[in-house]
């Protein structure tokens, strides 16, 4: 690389100055020499006396035939296409051009065309010939044209001179694919290198065709899912493009809802539910699950079961499925799951869909604890509310209050009461960040703590 940036800026350069601060004379001076000798500058006899005898005797003969850095990358269709080719010492250059066709390579390797095609046994498409008679120290870039490629194909130029040769890979336009993932499959379009929908182009793959149908091209998901390479096909155009084939892997979700303050037992209750259904990710219609049914089960207090089934004939996808029923007495614990059958094209059978919701209401009932703290936020403070299991307030009730901060060990214990809403004020409380409120709420005698982190906030111990 450094060399032929120092080759290509000494062209012009009547010395090399600049860099010798850099690089030494004995590495410059070659390289000096040759960029003046190659491109015919200045006086040859100056330069000579800047290579020995070998470098010279190796400059001479040396055989270069590369292309240049410059060249395009890529060709539309309808575009010329033209090459830029360094050459020296080649008094007779020969250019062959050939056409590959595309699809029946890709059917026989399954990979891309490269420069490392096998081209022996094959005829040129054309041939020709470029004499030059530079001396054979002298340096030529030649931009060199190719007509006849006005088509999308996939060509194969290569150039000999003086036994060596180089080869250029010419694509011109491109087919790719478009993806959706829909109910029985990989749902395609193809587009061309104008992002153009090709209404005539079909895919292969395993050797079979797919042809558009109903604005799509179809591939049905796989038993084997992995990655696949296809080609596609519009007229005698080919490309290769690659996808990964999906299997047919279905997943149920349902979002359950349900308001609690209307679980009370003996009442009616509505249970709402709206499901989603998803292929491989994607969401697909609803309109696949067969054979619905909705399982309501109620725990009561002895952990015995009540077990409610509900057929569902289909799912609106635009709104939630509503059904209500009563809940039993001394019920603890509700749940429910939405259960499914779909139909799997690539397996054959029917797959069966489930999901699960669970709630816990009345919780203490199962407990001894006949009170229940409720810290709220007031207006110069906080307020702590003692009630009951039916939510009636603790008149005069005795509430052990522990206070700490988080920075310190020290604690403070008081025991405050409430007053005849079952309430204790603690907006008397000074303001006091970081502190730890403990309460210790009676349990048949017993105690148990309750523990809340109070935020910055008016909450401190009582002075």
């Amino acid at each position: 690389m450094v060399k032929a940036m120092l080759l290509h800026f000494f062209i012009g350069d009547a010395n090399f100055d600049a860099i010798s601060k850099y690089l030494t004379d004995e590495f410059l001076k070659p390289i000096f020499a040759e960029a003046k000798l190659t491109t015919g500058k200045g006086d040859a006899e100056k330069w000579y006396s800047m290579l020995s005898t070998s470098q010279l005797k190796n400059l001479r003969e040396r055989i270069d035939l590369s292309f240049a850095h410059d060249n395009e990358q890529s060709f539309a269709p309808n575009e010329n296409v033209s090459l830029k080719l360094w050459t020296k010492n080649i008094d007779k250059l020969m250019i062959k051009e050939f056409e590959i066709n595309a699809f029946n390579y890709y059917m026989k390797n399954r990979q891309e065309v490269s420069t490392a095609i096998e081209l022996d046994g094959l005829t040129a498409t054309r041939e020709r010939v470029i004499e030059s008679n530079l001396p054979p120290i002298r340096k030529n870039l030649q931009s060199i044209s190719f007509p006849n490629l006005k088509k999308r194909g996939v060509y194969v130029v290569e150039f000999i001179g003086n036994g060596i040769s180089s080869r250029a890979l010419i694509r011109k336009g491109t087919l790719r694919l478009l993806e959706k993932i829909g109910p029985a499959g990989h749902e395609f379009r193809i587009l061309d290198e104008k992002n153009q929908i090709c209404e005539k182009a079909t895919i292969w793959f395993n050797d079979k065709e797919y042809s558009l149908k109903d604005g799509v091209i179809l591939i049905p998901f796989s038993n084997n899912p992995g990655n696949r390479t296809v080609i596609l096909r519009d007229g005698d155009f080919a490309s290769l493009a690659r996808f990964n084939h999906l299997g047919e892997n279905y997943r149920l979700k349902v979002g359950f809802h349900i308001d609690r303050e209307s679980l009370r037992s003996g009442e009616k209750a509505t249970l709402l539910v709206r499901p989603s259904l998803r292929l491989n990710g994607y969401p697909t219609s609803l309109n696949l699950l067969e054979e619905i049914q909705l399982v309501i089960t109620t725990y009561d207090h002895e952990n015995q079961p009540t077990r409610l089934e509900v057929p569902i004939e289909k799912f609106n996808p635009r709104e939630e499925f509503t059904h209500e029923f009563r809940l039993p007495e001394r019920t603890h614990r509700m749940n429910a799951f939405v259960e499914a059958k779909v139909e799997s094209l690539s397996g054959s059978k029917k797959v069966n869909l489930r999901d699960n919701f669970s709630i816990s209401i009345n919780g203490i009932d199962q407990i001894t604890q006949t009170a229940s703290p409720l810290l709220l936020r007031s207006s110069n403070g906080f307020v702590l509310e003692v009630r009951g299991k039916n939510g009636e307030p603790f008149v005069d009730y005795s509430v052990p209050f522990s206070f700490k901060h988080l920075d310190f060990r020290r604690t403070r214990n008081h025991t405050l009461k409430t007053d005849n809403k079952g309430r204790v004020h603690l907006d008397s409380c000074q303001a006091l960040n970081g502190y730890r409120l403990t309460l210790l709420i009676p349990k048949n005698g017993n105690s148990k703590n309750m523990r809340l982190d109070v935020p910055i906030c008016q909450l401190s111990y009582m002075q």
